[in-house]
């Protein structure tokens, strides 16, 4: 599987043969993904619509915000669709393409949402800091004020027990999986571009505008510095 900024994705063989061109969008494609069973296929494109594929290629329904869209993105389980747009909502989709819950934001931008799968809930990031908890039905369990600044980006663990947040308040923040503060990584003088747990869920990667790639236990404390990313 792959995408461009051609408008479109392509699906190969393996041994190179083009087998499907997924053709729908308007505007590069951003991303595309499997589901975890490789029954369905998503294309995340800048044209604020995600492409919604069986496995052979075939468009099933393409799925619509109102602003451009960060997040798009399976359930670990296969059976759902999550996306999250800069219109204040994100939107749970069964495979058919019918929104099952829309999460409302009142209008502030939703930069990154995603799965919790031990507690089978959903959780998103607004533009101004906070984390939000979710279950499926679209009911709000939890709010808390997490960052100073807008969260970019949020994801869970490959453990399933931490939830990391990185912000323009130039710090990433460590959460368990019921909300609860476990630490705050405060020791770039940068922007946070880009964090990433290990497979094991015991470190974390951290990259900033600062320059310096570090590597973190899940306590909190530096393990490791990098030095200068722009170096090498």
């Amino acid at each position: 599987l792959s995408w461009s900024r051609d408008k479109t994705a392509r699906l190969w063989n393996a041994q190179g043969e083009s087998l499907a061109i997924l053709q729908i969008h308007t505007a590069p494609v951003i991303n595309a993904s499997f589901s975890p069973n490789s029954r369905a296929i998503l294309t995340h494109s800048a044209d604020q619509t995600v492409g919604l594929w069986d496995q052979e290629g075939q468009l099933i329904r393409q799925l619509a915000h109102d602003a451009p869209i960060y997040t798009a993105l399976f359930s670990p389980d296969g059976n759902f669709v999550l996306t999250s747009s800069a219109d204040g909502k994100a939107i749970l989709w069964d495979l058919q393409g019918n929104k099952i819950a829309v999460l409302d934001h009142s209008n502030k931008i939703v930069p990154a949402a995603g799965f919790i799968a031990a507690k089978g809930q959903i959780f998103t990031v607004t533009s101004d800091g906070y984390l939000h908890f979710w279950d499926r039905s679209g009911q709000k369990t939890r709010s808390i004020a997490a960052h100073q600044d807008i969260i970019n980006r949020a994801g869970v663990s490959p453990d399933g027990k931490h939830l990391v947040t990185l912000s323009r308040d130039q710090t990433i923040k460590l959460f368990d999986v019921e909300g609860n503060q476990l630490a705050e990584l405060a020791q770039h003088t940068g922007a946070l571009l880009h964090a990433e747990c290990s497979p094991d869920g015991q470190y974390l990667l951290s990259i900033a505008e600062d320059g310096v790639i570090k590597i973190w236990d899940m306590k909190g404390d530096v393990v490791m510095n990098l030095g200068d990313a722009e170096s090498g």
